[in-house]
């Protein structure tokens, strides 16, 4: 399961990878910035959960993806306190830190 886990992951950190697709403070956003849901077909920029939740429909995954993300955060934030206060480098680096995480698991 680790490994699925971390392709999730991997997955979710390319499609938020640059600042064009990444949004804060709603789980997606549509090319002009109203917020949609996740997996709206409008969606063009997503947040670092908002990602995960577009890349599977599998509930349980999904919700094992956030798990990964919020064990690695810096304290006191969660990784929607990440996404929202700290930055697009410091959702890319969660995420690497996750994927590193499930993989030596």
């Amino acid at each position: 399961m680790s490994q699925q886990i971390a392709d999730l992951l991997r997955r979710a950190r390319k499609r938020i990878s640059t600042m064009d697709t990444w949004c804060q403070g709603t789980a997606a956003q549509d090319c002009r910035g109203n917020g949609v849901l996740s997996l709206h077909p409008d969606a063009c920029r997503w947040c670092a959960i908002g990602a995960i939740n577009a890349e599977t429909a599998n509930v349980n995954l999904r919700q094992l993806g956030e798990e990964a993300l919020n064990a690695v955060c810096p304290r006191p934030y969660g990784a929607e306190g990440v996404n929202d206060l700290l930055g697009h480098a410091a959702v890319l680096k969660m995420y690497d830190n996750a994927i590193v995480a499930q993989e030596a698991a």
